[in-house]
Protein backbone atom coordinates (compact mmCIF):
# COMPACT_ATOMS: atom_id res chain seq x y z
CA UNK A 1 0.00 0.00 0.00
CA UNK A 2 2.80 2.34 0.67
CA UNK A 3 4.15 1.79 -3.02
CA UNK A 4 0.98 2.58 -4.42
CA UNK A 5 0.75 5.63 -2.26
CA UNK A 6 3.81 6.71 -3.29
CA UNK A 7 2.94 6.08 -6.94
CA UNK A 8 -0.26 8.04 -7.13
CA UNK A 9 0.77 11.53 -4.60
CA UNK A 10 3.27 12.58 -7.77
CA UNK A 11 0.19 12.67 -10.60
CA UNK A 12 -1.19 15.69 -8.19
CA UNK A 13 -4.44 14.86 -9.26
CA UNK A 14 -5.20 18.14 -7.02
CA UNK A 15 -4.39 20.00 -9.93
CA UNK A 16 -7.59 18.98 -12.00
CA UNK A 17 -9.02 21.73 -9.99
CA UNK A 18 -6.24 24.00 -9.45
CA UNK A 19 -6.22 27.94 -9.97
CA UNK A 20 -3.69 28.57 -12.16
CA UNK A 21 -2.05 32.57 -11.74
CA UNK A 22 -3.07 34.57 -14.30
CA UNK A 23 -14.46 46.30 -10.58
CA UNK A 24 -16.45 44.25 -8.24
CA UNK A 25 -17.10 45.16 -4.11
CA UNK A 26 -14.73 47.28 -1.71
CA UNK A 27 -11.84 44.58 -1.45
CA UNK A 28 -9.47 47.28 0.54
CA UNK A 29 -7.62 46.41 3.53
CA UNK A 30 -9.69 42.81 2.87
CA UNK A 31 -7.03 39.99 3.80
CA UNK A 32 -5.52 37.19 2.03
CA UNK A 33 -8.36 34.58 2.72
CA UNK A 34 -11.29 37.11 2.50
CA UNK A 35 -9.88 37.94 -1.28
CA UNK A 36 -9.47 34.08 -1.51
CA UNK A 37 -13.39 33.91 -1.12
CA UNK A 38 -14.31 37.28 -2.84
CA UNK A 39 -12.37 35.83 -5.57
CA UNK A 40 -14.45 32.29 -5.83
CA UNK A 41 -17.76 33.90 -6.34
CA UNK A 42 -16.22 36.44 -8.81
CA UNK A 43 -15.70 35.99 -12.46
CA UNK A 44 -12.31 36.44 -11.66
CA UNK A 45 -12.15 32.45 -12.16
CA UNK A 46 -14.11 30.39 -14.75
CA UNK A 47 -14.01 26.31 -14.53
CA UNK A 48 -13.62 26.22 -10.41
CA UNK A 49 -15.13 23.43 -8.93
CA UNK A 50 -15.50 22.24 -12.53
CA UNK A 51 -15.30 18.76 -13.91
CA UNK A 52 -12.12 20.07 -15.94
CA UNK A 53 -8.89 19.14 -17.37
CA UNK A 54 -5.50 19.60 -15.34
CA UNK A 55 -5.04 22.77 -14.99
CA UNK A 56 -8.12 23.83 -16.53
CA UNK A 57 -9.47 26.54 -13.96
CA UNK A 58 -8.31 29.85 -15.27
CA UNK A 59 -8.36 33.51 -14.50
CA UNK A 60 -8.86 36.53 -16.28
CA UNK A 61 -5.42 38.78 -16.03
CA UNK A 62 -6.65 42.08 -16.36
CA UNK A 63 -9.90 41.56 -14.21
CA UNK A 64 -7.18 40.06 -11.36
CA UNK A 65 -4.84 42.49 -11.69
CA UNK A 66 -7.48 45.25 -11.22
CA UNK A 67 -8.43 43.25 -8.03
CA UNK A 68 -5.15 43.00 -6.44
CA UNK A 69 -4.53 47.15 -7.12
CA UNK A 70 -7.60 47.75 -5.61
CA UNK A 71 -6.67 45.83 -2.80
CA UNK A 72 -3.51 47.39 -2.19
CA UNK A 73 -3.79 51.11 -3.09
CA UNK A 74 -0.52 52.12 -1.81
CA UNK A 75 2.06 50.21 -4.33
CA UNK A 76 0.03 49.74 -7.14
CA UNK A 77 3.47 50.67 -8.99
CA UNK A 78 5.48 47.67 -7.44
CA UNK A 79 4.29 45.47 -10.04
CA UNK A 80 6.67 42.81 -7.94
CA UNK A 81 4.52 42.36 -4.46
CA UNK A 82 1.27 42.44 -5.96
CA UNK A 83 2.27 39.83 -7.93
CA UNK A 84 3.03 38.23 -4.70
CA UNK A 85 -0.08 39.42 -3.28
CA UNK A 86 -2.01 37.07 -5.81
CA UNK A 87 -0.27 34.15 -5.45
CA UNK A 88 -0.66 33.84 -2.02
CA UNK A 89 -4.44 34.49 -2.96
CA UNK A 90 -4.53 31.61 -5.54
CA UNK A 91 -2.61 29.19 -2.80
CA UNK A 92 -5.56 30.34 -0.89
CA UNK A 93 -7.75 29.17 -3.11
CA UNK A 94 -5.81 25.62 -4.36
CA UNK A 95 -5.17 24.59 -0.41
CA UNK A 96 -8.85 23.26 -0.22
CA UNK A 97 -8.37 21.93 -3.09
CA UNK A 98 -5.45 19.69 -2.47
CA UNK A 99 -7.02 18.74 1.20
CA UNK A 100 -9.84 17.13 -1.33
CA UNK A 101 -7.46 15.08 -3.05
CA UNK A 102 -5.93 14.11 -0.11
CA UNK A 103 -8.77 13.02 1.50
CA UNK A 104 -9.89 11.17 -1.63
CA UNK A 105 -6.76 9.44 -2.16
CA UNK A 106 -7.28 8.24 1.35
CA UNK A 107 -9.90 6.61 0.46
CA UNK A 108 -9.20 4.73 -2.49
CA UNK A 109 -6.49 3.13 -0.30
CA UNK A 110 -8.41 2.38 2.18
CA UNK A 111 -11.27 0.98 -0.20
CA UNK A 112 -7.95 -1.29 -2.06
CA UNK A 113 -6.53 -2.29 1.35
CA UNK A 114 -9.88 -3.30 2.32
CA UNK A 115 -11.02 -5.73 -0.64
CA UNK A 116 -7.28 -7.06 -0.66
CA UNK A 117 -7.91 -7.88 2.93
CA UNK A 118 -11.25 -9.59 2.62
CA UNK A 119 -11.17 -11.68 -0.50
CA UNK A 120 -7.19 -13.05 0.83
CA UNK A 121 -7.02 -12.73 4.42
CA UNK A 122 -10.54 -11.63 6.16
CA UNK A 123 -12.04 -15.11 7.99
CA UNK A 124 -15.87 -14.03 6.23
CA UNK A 125 -13.89 -13.99 3.15
CA UNK A 126 -12.77 -16.23 0.23
CA UNK A 127 -9.78 -16.47 1.56
CA UNK A 128 -7.87 -16.32 -1.94
CA UNK A 129 -4.18 -16.42 -0.45
CA UNK A 130 -1.57 -14.36 0.06
CA UNK A 131 -1.31 -11.25 -1.54
CA UNK A 132 1.32 -11.60 -4.47
CA UNK A 133 2.80 -9.13 -6.59
CA UNK A 134 1.03 -10.23 -9.66
CA UNK A 135 -1.12 -8.26 -11.59
CA UNK A 136 -4.69 -9.26 -12.01
CA UNK A 137 -7.48 -7.40 -13.97
CA UNK A 138 -11.28 -8.62 -13.37
CA UNK A 139 -12.86 -10.23 -16.05
CA UNK A 140 -16.38 -8.67 -15.33
CA UNK A 141 -14.09 -5.12 -15.53
CA UNK A 142 -12.83 -5.72 -19.19
CA UNK A 143 -14.15 -2.91 -21.58
CA UNK A 144 -15.68 -4.78 -24.27
CA UNK A 145 -15.82 -3.78 -28.06
CA UNK A 146 -19.43 -2.19 -27.86
CA UNK A 147 -19.94 -1.40 -31.61
CA UNK A 148 -19.64 -5.59 -32.16
CA UNK A 149 -21.69 -6.16 -28.90
CA UNK A 150 -24.33 -3.29 -29.93
CA UNK A 151 -25.38 -5.70 -33.28
CA UNK A 152 -26.20 -8.76 -31.07
CA UNK A 153 -27.63 -7.70 -27.95
CA UNK A 154 -30.20 -4.91 -26.96
CA UNK A 155 -29.10 -3.64 -23.62
CA UNK A 156 -25.54 -3.54 -21.67
CA UNK A 157 -24.68 -3.35 -18.15
CA UNK A 158 -21.49 -1.62 -17.38
CA UNK A 159 -19.96 -2.19 -14.32
CA UNK A 160 -17.76 0.42 -12.54
CA UNK A 161 -18.93 3.44 -14.60
CA UNK A 162 -17.17 5.49 -12.38
CA UNK A 163 -14.19 4.48 -13.20
CA UNK A 164 -14.22 5.29 -16.69
CA UNK A 165 -13.02 8.67 -18.28
CA UNK A 166 -16.09 10.42 -19.22
CA UNK A 167 -14.78 10.84 -22.72
CA UNK A 168 -13.91 6.94 -23.06
CA UNK A 169 -17.63 6.43 -22.29
CA UNK A 170 -18.99 8.58 -24.67
CA UNK A 171 -16.45 7.27 -27.23
CA UNK A 172 -17.64 4.09 -26.79
CA UNK A 173 -21.42 4.11 -26.46
CA UNK A 174 -21.53 6.15 -29.24
CA UNK A 175 -20.10 3.72 -31.26
CA UNK A 176 -22.66 1.34 -30.04
CA UNK A 177 -25.53 3.38 -30.82
CA UNK A 178 -24.16 3.81 -34.43
CA UNK A 179 -25.09 -0.14 -34.54
CA UNK A 180 -28.24 -0.18 -32.30
CA UNK A 181 -29.85 3.76 -32.07
CA UNK A 182 -31.94 1.84 -29.78
CA UNK A 183 -29.84 0.60 -27.46
CA UNK A 184 -30.38 -0.11 -23.60
CA UNK A 185 -27.88 0.70 -21.04
CA UNK A 186 -27.50 0.78 -17.35
CA UNK A 187 -24.70 1.59 -15.40
CA UNK A 188 -23.49 0.97 -11.74
CA UNK A 189 -22.25 3.99 -10.01
CA UNK A 190 -20.70 4.88 -6.84
CA UNK A 191 -19.74 8.10 -7.13
CA UNK A 192 -21.43 9.52 -3.31
CA UNK A 193 -23.03 12.36 -4.90
CA UNK A 194 -26.27 13.12 -6.57
CA UNK A 195 -25.15 15.74 -9.30
CA UNK A 196 -21.95 13.71 -10.39
CA UNK A 197 -24.35 10.76 -11.13
CA UNK A 198 -26.45 13.46 -13.24
CA UNK A 199 -23.56 14.21 -15.27
CA UNK A 200 -22.53 10.74 -15.60
CA UNK A 201 -26.29 10.31 -17.06
CA UNK A 202 -26.47 12.95 -18.95
CA UNK A 203 -22.52 12.75 -20.46
CA UNK A 204 -23.22 9.07 -21.54
CA UNK A 205 -27.07 8.97 -22.04
CA UNK A 206 -27.71 6.25 -19.20
CA UNK A 207 -31.19 4.85 -18.88
CA UNK A 208 -31.18 3.20 -15.64
CA UNK A 209 -28.86 3.57 -12.73
CA UNK A 210 -28.03 -0.20 -11.07
CA UNK A 211 -28.95 0.07 -7.21
CA UNK A 212 -29.05 -2.89 -5.05
CA UNK A 213 -31.29 -3.96 -1.82
CA UNK A 214 -28.43 -5.32 0.07
CA UNK A 215 -26.07 -2.04 0.14
CA UNK A 216 -28.32 -1.32 3.15
CA UNK A 217 -26.90 -2.36 6.58
CA UNK A 218 -30.15 -1.62 8.17
CA UNK A 219 -33.96 -1.29 8.33
CA UNK A 220 -34.08 2.32 8.40
CA UNK A 221 -30.94 2.56 4.77
CA UNK A 222 -33.28 0.27 3.20
CA UNK A 223 -36.74 2.41 3.29
CA UNK A 224 -34.93 5.34 2.67
CA UNK A 225 -33.06 3.60 -0.59
CA UNK A 226 -36.88 2.17 -1.69
CA UNK A 227 -38.28 5.63 -1.51
CA UNK A 228 -35.22 7.82 -2.63
CA UNK A 229 -34.79 5.36 -5.80
CA UNK A 230 -37.94 5.63 -6.19
CA UNK A 231 -39.28 2.14 -5.98
CA UNK A 232 -42.39 2.56 -3.66
CA UNK A 233 -44.22 5.62 -2.82
CA UNK A 234 -43.73 7.82 0.03
CA UNK A 235 -47.34 9.03 1.89
CA UNK A 236 -45.31 11.50 3.37
CA UNK A 237 -44.03 13.17 0.18
CA UNK A 238 -47.35 12.38 -1.44
CA UNK A 239 -49.31 14.11 0.95
CA UNK A 240 -46.87 16.99 2.28
CA UNK A 241 -48.94 19.98 1.40
CA UNK A 242 -48.66 23.13 4.21
CA UNK A 243 -51.21 25.62 4.70
CA UNK A 244 -49.87 28.81 3.56
CA UNK A 245 -50.69 32.57 2.39
CA UNK A 246 -50.41 34.46 -0.94
CA UNK A 247 -49.47 37.26 -1.33
CA UNK A 248 -50.77 38.43 -4.73
CA UNK A 249 -49.64 41.97 -6.49
CA UNK A 250 -52.96 43.41 -5.59
CA UNK A 251 -55.51 42.62 -2.70
CA UNK A 252 -55.13 41.47 0.52
CA UNK A 253 -53.47 38.18 1.21
CA UNK A 254 -55.57 34.74 1.09
CA UNK A 255 -55.35 31.00 2.38
CA UNK A 256 -53.99 28.65 0.13
CA UNK A 257 -53.18 24.77 0.23
CA UNK A 258 -49.99 24.53 -1.41
CA UNK A 259 -48.48 20.96 -2.98
CA UNK A 260 -44.89 20.40 -3.72
CA UNK A 261 -43.63 20.12 -7.11
CA UNK A 262 -41.21 17.34 -7.00
CA UNK A 263 -38.65 16.58 -9.54
CA UNK A 264 -38.04 13.40 -11.48
CA UNK A 265 -35.14 11.21 -10.38
CA UNK A 266 -33.02 8.67 -12.38
CA UNK A 267 -34.42 5.06 -13.34
CA UNK A 268 -33.86 2.71 -10.84
CA UNK A 269 -33.00 -0.83 -11.93
CA UNK A 270 -33.00 -2.26 -8.40
CA UNK A 271 -30.86 -5.54 -7.91
CA UNK A 272 -32.27 -7.54 -4.92
CA UNK A 273 -28.35 -8.64 -4.77
CA UNK A 274 -25.53 -8.23 -7.28
CA UNK A 275 -22.55 -10.50 -8.51
CA UNK A 276 -20.25 -9.39 -5.98
CA UNK A 277 -22.00 -9.35 -2.48
CA UNK A 278 -22.18 -12.02 0.15
CA UNK A 279 -25.50 -13.89 0.32
CA UNK A 280 -28.06 -13.07 2.47
CA UNK A 281 -28.00 -16.39 3.95
CA UNK A 282 -24.00 -15.46 4.29
CA UNK A 283 -24.45 -12.64 6.32
CA UNK A 284 -28.04 -12.57 7.63
CA UNK A 285 -30.51 -15.28 7.52
CA UNK A 286 -32.90 -16.94 4.57
CA UNK A 287 -35.75 -15.16 6.18
CA UNK A 288 -33.92 -11.75 5.12
CA UNK A 289 -33.58 -12.77 2.28
CA UNK A 290 -37.43 -13.86 1.68
CA UNK A 291 -38.43 -10.23 2.94
CA UNK A 292 -36.17 -8.07 0.48
CA UNK A 293 -37.44 -9.89 -2.27
CA UNK A 294 -41.67 -9.37 -1.44
CA UNK A 295 -40.49 -5.37 -1.61
CA UNK A 296 -38.35 -5.52 -4.34
CA UNK A 297 -40.82 -6.98 -6.29
CA UNK A 298 -43.24 -4.38 -5.27
CA UNK A 299 -41.17 -1.96 -6.52
CA UNK A 300 -42.30 0.67 -9.00
CA UNK A 301 -38.99 0.24 -11.55
CA UNK A 302 -36.91 -2.26 -13.00
CA UNK A 303 -35.81 -5.12 -11.22
CA UNK A 304 -33.32 -7.60 -10.97
CA UNK A 305 -31.53 -10.77 -9.69
CA UNK A 306 -28.24 -12.70 -9.64
CA UNK A 307 -27.71 -16.46 -9.95
CA UNK A 308 -27.77 -17.73 -6.17
CA UNK A 309 -30.15 -15.85 -4.95
CA UNK A 310 -32.83 -17.44 -5.82
CA UNK A 311 -31.07 -20.75 -4.45
CA UNK A 312 -30.25 -18.82 -1.00
CA UNK A 313 -27.05 -19.94 -1.99
CA UNK A 314 -24.64 -19.91 1.38
CA UNK A 315 -21.39 -18.23 0.13
CA UNK A 316 -20.24 -15.42 -2.04
CA UNK A 317 -19.96 -16.17 -5.70
CA UNK A 318 -17.00 -14.04 -5.89
CA UNK A 319 -16.79 -12.93 -9.54
CA UNK A 320 -14.68 -10.20 -9.36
Amino acid sequence: MTCLAASIKPRNMWQVGKLCQSSGPDVAGKSIVALAEIVKTSSVVAGLNELNSRYGTRSDGEMAAGLIQAVSVNIVNDVDTLVEIWGRVVDAINVPLYEEWEKDTKIALDHVKDRLKYIRLDENGPKLGEISTRSLYGGDCVKLRYGILAATFDGFRINNCHSIPAHVGVAMLDAARLVNPDLYVCTELFTGSEEMDLLFLQRLGINSLVREAGNAWDPKEFSRVIVDVPIIGSMDRVCSTSMEELDPAKGPARPCIVSPLNGSVPHALMYDLTHDNESYLDKRSAEHALSVVGIVTFGYCAVASVKGFDDLYPKLLNLV
